[in-house]
């Protein structure tokens, strides 16, 4: 377990002055404690709206208006961008995985085309905002990007890579997607859902999302003016980290009063939202950014730091696939949360920042870009994978690692080609 290795490391006498430097950073580059209050600011507005059950009832109410597979395999491309695009990666994969494995069940589909559009272009679309992975606030925060330069610079890219990555599995599936099936239609799937939760039926049931309208109301209507406010940050000058971690502060004390008078019959929300915050990344994180921290002063950076630059600091086009590809094979060995936090920190390092400005960010861009490809390799490339695991099997679907990684062979080295070109075709 990594929290493990921070005592170690201080027992065997290093400087607890790194551990503080590990903590706080500074202003000249990254800045682990500001990384956490955009991921904690930005996943409590996300998942707070997720508890509302919006998110779930526009999923279930555009999927079950599909009548075939390639119906559903479009509606379920579309709700991923778009949700995506307003919450991240993480959220969308266990908010909509629950809803296709159950709609597909009732109407017969086989669910691993709409499944793998859902999980692959979760992980690419998160490239296009800050919010879309938390190993975007990374790479944001050490190139000190506001939200609306990001955005400029890394939404083209994903906008490009996530249209290829679909197209790319709409031909992966198509003899799957273009089978005929017996048509099941919403007042089918309707019945479904009025089924009793005791039924002797042995048909498949789907459970109606519950929604809480007031509270989805507000919810979605503050998270918006965040992401707007954010987009203005160049304007306002206030940076992310305060917008995100203030808005979360002030939408918890608004939840707590709405549960105090029990608005929509909750009085538990906040708690729930609260306990859903992924809090195990906190101490994971944070000991990753003492290890580097660590590896920094021992040299090893700087090292890496020379490497990297020999290796692909030739022109500006190896440099952006140079990194992009180390950066996504990486993440098979590190985990991509690990292996960005490492690599921001020798790219921002002067040995490789010596290539010039231009070149470390066109450098930086990729390892955003590459940090979220990571996950459509192997299993292990992001947390998003296991979690991606569970929830099937907590559904009654098996997938191997090799199964898994077999299938994003096929698909990966295109979307990673997408991604890799449009850069540098964006910088000519």
């Amino acid at each position: 377990m990594p929290v493990i290795i921070v005592p170690l490391l201080l027992a065997l006498g290093i400087q607890p002055a790194l551990l503080w430097r590990a903590v706080w950073g500074s202003s000249k580059s990254l800045r682990p404690i500001c990384v956490m209050c955009v991921f904690y600011g930005m996943a409590y507005m996300c998942i707070s709206l997720d508890q509302t059950g919006l998110l779930s009832y526009i999923a279930h109410s555009a999927a079950k208006r599909a009548r075939t597979p390639y119906e559903v395999f479009v509606a379920v491309s579309i709700l991923t961008a778009f949700m995506t695009l307003v919450t991240s990666n993480d959220i969308v994969i266990l908010t909509l995985t629950p809803v296709i494995v159950d709609l597909c069940k009732i109407k017969g589909f086989d669910p691993w085309p709409m499944l793998f559009v859902q999980f692959i272009t979760a992980n690419v679309w998160s490239i296009t905002l800050v919010i879309g992975n938390p190993t975007n606030v990374v790479v944001a925060e050490g190139a000190q990007l506001s939200f609306a330069e990001y955005a400029v610079k890394l939404a083209p890219i994903g906008i490009i890579s996530g249209v290829v990555a679909v197209a790319t599995i709409s031909c992966r599936f198509w003899q799957v997607l273009s089978k005929p099936v017996d048509v099941v239609t919403a007042v089918d799937i309707e019945n479904a859902q009025r089924q009793a939760p005791d039924s002797t039926s042995e048909g498949p049931q789907v459970e109606k999302p519950h929604l809480l309208q007031r509270r989805a109301w507000i919810c979605g209507v503050r998270l918006s003016l965040l992401l707007v406010f954010a987009a203005l940050d160049s304007v306002h000058k206030v940076p992310l980290w305060a917008s995100a971690g203030l808005a979360a502060a002030g939408s918890c004390l608004l939840d707590l009063c709405l549960d105090l008078v029990g608005v929509d019959g909750s009085r538990n929300n906040t708690r729930l939202t609260v306990r859903s915050l992924p809090w195990e990344v906190l101490p994971f994180a944070m000991t990753l950014f003492f290890i580097v921290e660590v590896l920094d002063s021992a040299g090893l950076v700087a090292t890496l730091a020379n490497a990297l630059a020999s290796l692909c600091g030739g022109s500006n086009w190896q440099t952006i696939v140079g990194i992009g590809l180390i950066s996504t094979l990486a993440s098979q060995v590190l985990n991509n949360q690990p292996m960005t936090v490492l690599f921001t920190k020798i790219l921002l390092h002067p040995n490789f920042a010596s290539l010039g400005a231009s070149r470390q960010s066109a450098a930086l861009q990729a390892l955003a870009s590459g940090s979220n490809l990571g996950a459509n390799v192997t299993l292990i490339g992001a947390l998003a994978g296991p979690m991606w695991i569970s929830v099937l099997q907590r559904h009654g679907l098996e997938i191997s690692a090799c199964q898994f990684t077999a299938v994003m062979l096929t698909i990966t080295p295109f979307v990673a080609a997408a991604a890799f070109g449009s850069q540098i075709l964006l910088q000519l």
